[in-house]
């Protein structure tokens, strides 16, 4: 199975990736290989999968496919239903998916703040919180998730700061690192992507402003 078919559209079913398990790259455990080719099939079906890999931790999301894949589920549009609604996203919608969805987010997140090398973690807990808070309609659901993409700002201004107080003196890594800082600064930039109806709630503390600020200055 093509892993950028499975990326780009839910189109396939699951007995078809376990068809294909002859396929499965040497890189990947037969466990991996279905989570990732499973995770898209089904339009109606993703965001179920996306919460049930969640809690699995089959996938390794620091990996920037399983990141890659993740993004495409979960803000590709697909087809509109017959009243405009977007029929893949209905999850999202109710109180109870929602909860469930930031009950695993949490975890995830308590699981690798201490290791500054899942940035691609936390970049995805920060895109898929941001999703689910464009379409939450429940105040208690939108409360918690102005309050999980506070503690990824948090969380990931803090490896900004370490990163940029690192002693590294050698020239020759010298560009890698700053790459690295750059790309932790648009990860914690990122909790600050949402719509108008929220950027408010998140920038409500003097210190939310100044992180922000020094983001900038950061990625400049």
């Amino acid at each position: 199975m093509d892993c950028n078919i499975t990326c780009r559209v839910p189109e396939h079913t699951s007995n078809e990736v376990l068809a294909n398990q002859a396929s499965c790259h040497a890189e990947l455990t037969l466990h991996e290989f279905i989570a990732f080719g499973g995770l898209r099939s089904g339009s109606l079906l993703q965001w179920i999968n996306i919460l049930r890999e969640l809690r699995a931790r089959t996938l390794t999301f620091r990996d920037p496919a399983v990141h890659l894949l993740l993004l495409q589920a979960s803000w590709q549009v697909g087809k509109l239903s017959a009243d405009g609604s977007r029929a893949w996203h209905n999850e999202l919608k109710t109180s109870e998916f929602g909860h469930a969805l930031i009950d695993e987010l949490q975890s995830l997140k308590v699981s690798v703040e201490a290791n500054w090398l899942e940035g691609t973690t936390m970049s995805t807990i920060s895109v898929l919180a941001s999703r689910l808070l464009s379409s939450a309609e429940d105040f208690r659901v939108i409360d918690e998730l102005h309050k999980l993409l506070r503690a990824v700002r948090n969380t990931t201004f803090k490896w900004v700061q370490e990163l940029s107080e690192s002693d590294d003196q050698d020239k020759t890594s010298i560009r890698k690192h700053r790459a690295r800082v750059r790309d932790m600064a648009a990860i914690c930039l990122s909790t600050y992507d949402v719509g108008p109806d929220n950027i408010a709630a998140l920038l409500e503390s003097p210190q939310d402003l100044k992180s922000g600020v020094l983001l900038c200055y950061s990625e400049g």
